[in-house]
């Protein structure tokens, strides 16, 4: 075999059967500190994170968003103009259909991480855009907005 071909072991190979050590203290590196009560820390506070739900994403979405501690506001309506004035603050988006993610929208949002699209497709999101701010887009096919918004980390 040449040395252009040579594989060597990775630098961090696992650890050998039995050997907790090594086991107990990978896991340790991985996990994040939590207070006396044993809650889920985030690498961000929830209590910052601003989520702009639009269009009237139902009430129960919104609720149990708020119940885990994220800051929420809910807007049925709103004009593209009121939209780029608002979308700097937050950190997520909740739209449907009828909103339309421009570039142009979308260079206003500075702080945005994710827009989920609680409708069919994502045709309204300029995805090309979204993909080079780094703002990740998901569609929840299949699934009524009005009845269903899980939160996946509990």
């Amino acid at each position: 075999m040449s040395a252009a071909t040579a594989t060597t072991a990775p630098a961090t190979a696992a650890p050998a059967a039995g050997d907790k050590k090594d086991v107990k203290d990978s896991k340790d590196a991985k996990d994040t500190k939590s207070d006396e009560k044993n809650e889920k820390v985030t690498s961000y506070p929830k209590n910052k994170i601003k989520i702009l739900l639009l269009e009237g994403i139902s009430q129960t979405a919104t609720d149990m968003l708020v119940k885990e501690g994220f800051q929420v506001e809910s807007v049925y309506k709103i004009s593209e103009s009121d939209l780029i004035k608002k979308l700097p603050d937050f950190h997520a988006l909740g739209i449907r259909s009828k909103t339309q993610l421009t570039a142009k929208v979308l260079a206003a949002a500075k702080k945005l991480l994710t827009i989920g699209c609680f409708c069919i497709g994502t045709d309204q999101t300029d995805l090309d855009f979204a993909a080079k701010a780094g703002i990740a887009v998901f569609n929840v096919c299949r699934v009524c907005s009005r009845l269903s918004l899980v939160v996946i980390n509990r």
